[in-house]
């Protein structure tokens, strides 16, 4: 098992924060996604172990790549061109790669075993294109259902304008024009929902506190923990089997994460190490992860094979967040039937109050005396 030190050499803390910094910051245009990375470092390490020379299995990947895959390539290749090492351009260039590519590959350029580290990663990515997928899976018939909804009340809007009826949600949207602004009000509302979810995460620095609410809520925060353990399990495993030192392995498998609260307890763990503190005993102290993941880190501590049972954990996690993403399934199921139900029965006390009460009232009121 590779040993588990703070201070081996290889990129620095600062290095890696900077580039998982800059990649947040321009993953909207330029980073490429999980399936992208997955083939990519399939087609380069194929290439790599065949034999092929960096130069030109670089430019076979340039000339065979699309988007995003092909203008990384051609920009390490004008990298490597010039004289640089590969490790020098994928660092010159880390705004295109994940957080965990740049220093993993750059270990494997150092020891000679890129195609290998490489072969690893494009596991790792299908693994989180697989996860991807599967949450999108869950959530596309709850999120069409709600659309469907505001689609349906957008038609009763327009057809009671187009009959002359009275404006039954109070809030003047009548007929065609009031059916678009119905549609545009839930448009914008979701597109500010999301924006202002980038945005707070990205740019103002709330992920931690955005992940810390999203845990607490029920259903949502078992799947969401889960997956982030899966991936923080895996990259822990990629890090550490690699022979990359505790400094540069936590913060690596915690930002894997994909989760804010995570990603930031990586400095105070590492505190704990430089005092003294195991491994498992630097994770318990943060109190914010599960005691089945702490018991397996501290087994796997004792018999010396923390990446075996990271990667096998992983897996765990993986199956167990797949069956909470079908509670998750149903759960948003029953959310979205309740404003669906609400929405109706809204839409009945409104009719309700024009048709009947309405009337009542105003013939009450004429009545003498």
């Amino acid at each position: 098992m590779p040993s588990l030190t703070i201070g081996q050499s290889g990129p620095t803390l600062s290095h890696i924060v900077r580039a998982d910094r800059e990649g947040i910051e321009q993953m909207f245009s330029k980073r490429l996604s999980s399936r992208e990375m997955a083939d990519w470092c399939r087609s380069l390490a194929t290439s790599l172990r065949a034999g092929v020379p960096l130069l030109k299995a670089l430019q076979t990947l340039s000339n065979r790549s699309a988007g995003k895959a092909q203008r990384a390539s051609e920009a390490l290749l004008q990298h490597v061109r010039h004289g640089e090492s590969m490790a020098q351009a994928l660092e010159a260039e880390s705004a295109f790669f994940p957080p965990l590519l740049v220093p993993l590959a750059n270990v494997g350029v150092q020891t000679g075993h890129l195609p290998e580290i490489l072969r690893e990663l494009e596991k790792y990515y299908r693994f989180q294109e697989t996860l991807r997928q599967r949450l999108v899976q869950q959530i596309t018939w709850p999120v069409f259902q709600l659309v469907m909804a505001i689609l349906v009340i957008a038609l009763v809007i327009y057809l009671i304008g187009m009959l002359g009826g009275a404006d039954i949600l109070g809030l003047g949207l009548l007929g065609a024009r009031g059916a678009m602004i119905w549609i545009a009000g839930w448009a914008l509302l979701a597109a500010g929902l999301f924006g202002g979810y980038q945005l707070a995460r990205t740019k103002l620095g709330q992920a931690q506190r955005i992940d810390a609410l999203l845990l607490r809520i029920p259903v949502l925060g078992n799947v969401l923990r889960s997956l982030a353990l899966a991936r923080m399990t895996l990259g822990l495993d990629l890090t550490l089997e690699s022979g990359m030192s505790l400094k540069q392995a936590i913060p690596l498998s915690l930002a894997a994460s994909d989760n804010g609260l995570f990603a930031d307890q990586s400095k105070p763990i590492l505190a704990d190490i430089r005092g003294g503190s195991t491994l498992t005993e630097a994770f318990r102290e943060r109190q914010i992860f599960p005691a089945e993941f702490l018991d397996v880190l501290e087994n796997a501590e004792e018999s010396g094979k923390v990446p075996e049972a990271m990667r096998q954990l992983s897996v765990e996690l993986a199956e167990r967040a797949e069956h909470q993403l079908g509670l998750l399934h149903q759960a948003l199921g029953w959310v979205v039937w309740m404003i669906v139900a609400g929405i109706i029965i809204f839409f009945i006390l409104r009719i309700a109050m024009n048709a009947y009460i309405g009337p009542i009232n105003e013939a009450l009121d004429a009545l003498p005396g």
